[in-house]
């Protein structure tokens, strides 16, 4: 019988070799396996099995997350529970989980139990509103009551009643750190401990259901409602955090209420210390100044702003409702700018100053407002052509802005506008946020097109309606000097609104305003934008592929654009909580810093790679 040894031994040279290949591969793939794996997601989304990424109600979390910069991933249950993505610490792979509203309801105790894991080894995780809350029997409380620290679910105590219904409110310090915009959030009069509640364009005080919670909270409470109930809260739990947000923030935003869910996924990037990819050029933040203009008396409007230097500041953007009439058909009360000389003066010079022109509406102001409906209607679509073809030859070029008369807005309207290149327009849902694609009735129904939503104080917008609340001067003008600090400071751009004769009563006001953003200017934190300018920049930024991979203590990050296009400006946020300086090629990037981040704004390149440290202690 031959001996197996000298078998062995008296391979052929080319097996030795191979077999000497395939145990260094072996050894490799197992030392890559025992050590740190990089990072492929820095937020990833739990959806069940088959769930597709355009069912609507994970889209809205999707574009709401990119639209904050951030980078996520789609992860599907059973993926996320099998053997071979789990058998490591979770937080090597996922910086941040997110659980939605209305996505994953059923609970899983294979997840919860992987969820704790994640959670006690250093991972951040929100919980939103019923995910995982559905037990066997209706009679059960909310399964993850436990994880988030407070009771809800309470269906077997309460019945009905386990659903409440109400404002949220919560410190000046919390709207602070959610980036909730002056004016948006006002005292909460009920409340004898100086609490702010989110307010609304003309409803006055908002109202959210929730789940009733039940308990002491053993965590930072952000948000309650007037029933004691938990609204937002954030809770340390081993090594992690845990953000419970009691409020179904997908469904919101999919009805034109977008703020909350923005608010919570801007604060869960800040408190897990993400990169983000800013929404401005260079993470410049600024106000786009929205001028609706339907009559002649805009004209004296003008010449005032002109005398008192405003117009030396801007672009902005000046919509115009162009025809003879402004109330009703036949009143002459309107530009009728065909046979207006002057104002075509003034829109030379507009076009001249690099302000966004647009129109507002059609031909008509008041008879549009009123007689548009939801339903696409052929004298409505004769009125915005009218309007657009005489203001485009007046200008002599395509116009790109938006605004609807008396805030009409229909969904057929915006769809209209974007078959026809329209890249922006004025809205009155989603008040207080950043420029955003606008979800109606639960699904986003255009995707080229950006939504500017308004800036309001409690239930007004405008200077005309600031003066019939009989709104004092210095109380306007320390409005509108918060919003230009707020937009400094946050990096983001905000749209404020008004037709020029509002002005006259408060152009000392404007003067302060214009005197803060001069000077915010001055140090390189601040600028005006156009609708079309900011339009442009956020679908450039779209077309950006980047990913952050994690090895030796540092990330790694990889961004490239389309061959037509570069990087330029587009600009990467890291927080200092997390992060050391940026290590950058000066030739690609500017290294730049903020109080509280690192920024890496790329220059003329078509891709970027840059390391930048993790701080020792956050590793």
């Amino acid at each position: 019988m031959t001996n197996p040894t000298w078998r062995i031994r008296n391979l052929p040279a080319g097996i030795w070799v191979l077999l000497v290949a395939i145990v260094l591969l072996l050894t490799y793939y197992l030392w890559t396996q025992s050590n740190e794996e990089p990072e492929t997601a820095l937020v990833a989304i739990i959806v069940p099995d088959g769930m597709s990424e355009s069912e609507p109600r994970l889209a809205v979390w999707l574009e709401a997350a990119r639209e904050q910069g951030l980078t996520v991933t789609v992860v599907h249950l059973s993926s996320l529970v099998s053997e071979g993505i789990w058998k490591k610490p979770p937080n090597t792979r996922f910086r941040t989980i997110v659980l939605p509203d209305q996505v994953l309801p059923q609970f899983d105790q294979r997840l919860a139990a992987l969820l704790q894991t994640y959670v006690n080894d250093g991972g951040q995780l929100l919980v939103c509103f019923d995910a995982l809350s559905r037990g066997r029997s209706i009679s059960e409380h909310a399964q993850l009551s436990n994880l988030v620290g407070v009771e809800y679910g309470l269906f077997d105590t309460l019945g009905l009643g386990a659903i409440g219904h109400g404002a949220a409110f919560g410190s000046d310090a919390a709207m602070t750190a959610l980036q909730i915009p002056p004016g948006k959030s006002v005292p909460w009069p009920p409340s004898k401990s100086g609490q702010l509640a989110l307010t609304t364009y003309q409803y006055g005080f908002l109202t959210y259901p929730h789940f009733v919670t039940s308990g002491n909270y053993a965590g930072k409470a952000l948000l309650e409602a007037p029933d004691g109930s938990l609204l937002l809260g954030e809770r340390r739990v081993g090594r992690g955090m845990v953000t419970f947000a009691n409020l179904p923030l997908g469904d919101l935003k999919g009805r034109t209420d977008g703020l909350p869910l923005h608010a919570v996924l801007q604060r869960l990037a800040q408190q897990a210390g993400l990169p983000t990819l800013a929404a401005t050029p260079g993470g410049v933040g600024g106000l786009v100044f929205n001028l609706h203009v339907d009559a002649n008396t805009s004209l004296y409007a003008f010449e005032e702003f002109d005398r008192r230097g405003f117009f030396e500041q801007g672009p902005f953007s000046i919509h115009f409702t162009v025809g003879p009439d402004a109330h009703k058909i036949g009143d002459h009360a309107g530009m009728n700018l065909q046979g207006n000389q002057l104002m075509q003066d003034w829109i030379h010079r507009f076009k001249a100053r690099g302000d966004g022109l647009g129109n507002h509406g059609g031909w008509v102001h008041d008879y549009f407002g009123t007689k548009v409906s939801e339903v696409e209607n052929g004298e409505m679509i004769n009125l915005l052509e009218r309007n657009d073809e005489v203001l485009r030859e007046v200008a002599g070029q395509p116009i790109q802005e938006y605004s609807a008369p008396l805030g009409n807005q229909p969904e057929w309207i915006t769809q209209w506008l974007e078959r026809r290149g329209v890249l922006g327009y004025y809205f009155t849902g989603n008040t207080g946020m950043a420029p955003t694609r606008s979800y109606r009735g639960g699904k986003l129904s255009t995707h080229t097109i950006w939504s500017f939503p308004i800036l309001t104080l409690n239930q007004i917008a405008s200077f005309e309606e600031a003066g019939e609340e009989k709104m004092s001067e210095d109380y306007m003008a320390r409005w509108l000097v918060s919003l230009a600090e707020f937009s400094a400071d946050s990096g983001t751009v905000r749209t404020f609104y008004s037709h020029p004769p509002g002005w006259r009563p408060y152009l000392n006001a404007i003067a302060k305003w214009f005197e803060r953003t001069a000077e915010l200017q001055r140090d390189g934190r601040f600028k005006w934008y156009t609708m079309e300018q900011t339009a442009r920049f956020l679908n450039r930024r779209e077309r950006v592929l980047w990913h952050v991979i994690t090895t030796s203590g540092n990330d790694h990050i990889a961004a490239s654009a389309p061959d037509s296009e570069t990087l330029k400006d587009m600009t990467w946020q890291f927080p200092k909580t997390r992060y050391a300086r940026p290590s950058a090629q000066t030739n690609e990037t500017d290294v730049r810093e903020t109080k509280d981040a690192w920024l890496v704004v790329a220059k003329q390149v078509n891709k970027l790679n840059f390391t930048v440290p993790v701080n020792p202690n956050n590793s």
